[in-house]
C-alpha cells in the first residue's frame, strides 16, 4: 500500500469518538475513522478540516491531513499499523450492535491487534451485560487468535 499507515482506528464517530479522532490527528498522528453510516465520515472529515483550516493550520504541517475517512470496517482495519488499535463508539448501550461491529473487524484481524469498546456507567453502575458480551468474545473469539478486546468505562 503506497498510503501511509494510520497509527489509530475510530468506529463510531459519536461526539466523543469525533473528538478523539481530532485530538490525535491535531497531533500529527494519523486516524482513520468510519462509521456505521459512510455517508457520516465525509462530513466529519470535511468539518474537521475547515476547523483546522480556520486556526491557521496552513503554515504547519497539515493535521488536516492526519484524519483518513474509511467506508467500510475491513478498509479501517488494512489502513492501520501493526499491532492495530482500534475504539469503537456508540455501542454501550446496544449489544447486538457492538457484536455487528466486531463480526466485521474480527475476520482481518490479526494477533497483537486491540480492540476497545468504550462504555459508559448508567446511574452509576457499569451496564453488567456489556461487560459479559465482551467478556464472552474475548474468552470464546479473541484470545484464541491473540487479539486483546477490552472495555473502556467511563
Amino acid at each position: 500500500m503506497s498510503e501511509e499507515l494510520c497509527e489509530l482506528g475510530i468506529v463510531g464517530l459519536t461526539s466523543v469518538g469525533q473528538q478523539l479522532a481530532a485530538f490525535h490527528a491535531s497531533n500529527k498522528t494519523r486516524v482513520c475513522v468510519g462509521d456505521e453510516d459512510p455517508s457520516f465520515v465525509p462530513q466529519v472529515i470535511k468539518e474537521y478540516q475547515a476547523q483546522t483550516h480556520a486556526d491557521g493550520e496552513e503554515e504547519k504541517p497539515k493535521s488536516s491531513k492526519c484524519m483518513i475517512p474509511s467506508n467500510k470496517m475491513e478498509e479501517l482495519v488494512v489502513r492501520l499499523r501493526q499491532p492495530r488499535k482500534i475504539v469503537v463508539f456508540g455501542t454501550h448501550a446496544d449489544d447486538k450492535k457492538f457484536e455487528d461491529t466486531w463480526n466485521k473487524l474480527s475476520p482481518v484481524l490479526e494477533s497483537g491487534d486491540t480492540v476497545i469498546r468504550w462504555g459508559k456507567e448508567e446511574n452509576g453502575n457499569v451496564q453488567s451485560s456489556s461487560s459479559i458480551v465482551v467478556g464472552n468474545l474475548s474468552k470464546l473469539q479473541a484470545e484464541p487468535r491473540g487479539l486483546h478486546l477490552l472495555e473502556m468505562v467511563r
